[in-house]
């Protein structure tokens, strides 16, 4: 029987990682553009959720000033 050196037991390795890897093998630009688009899509979640948040801030704090003003004019009207 054959005796297997270092380097061939590497190179079948590699062949055989190689077959059963193939299948989830990506490109590299294709898998760069993936990450540019997560990134994107990241950034506008983050924009989406700031401008939420402000405008429920604002329409919280402009109903409790309207609130305040509305309780004075009718404080005023029954003195």
């Amino acid at each position: 029987m054959e005796e297997l050196t270092r380097e061939d037991i590497k190179e079948i390795m590699e062949q055989v990682i190689d077959a059963k890897t193939k299948d989830f093998w990506i490109e590299r630009e294709i898998h760069y553009k993936h990450h540019q688009f997560i990134g994107d899509l990241m950034d506008w979640s983050k924009n989406i959720k700031n401008t939420t948040l402000k405008a429920i801030i604002t329409i919280v704090v402009s109903s409790i000033i309207g609130l305040i003003v509305l309780g004075f004019v009718f404080w005023n009207k029954q003195q």
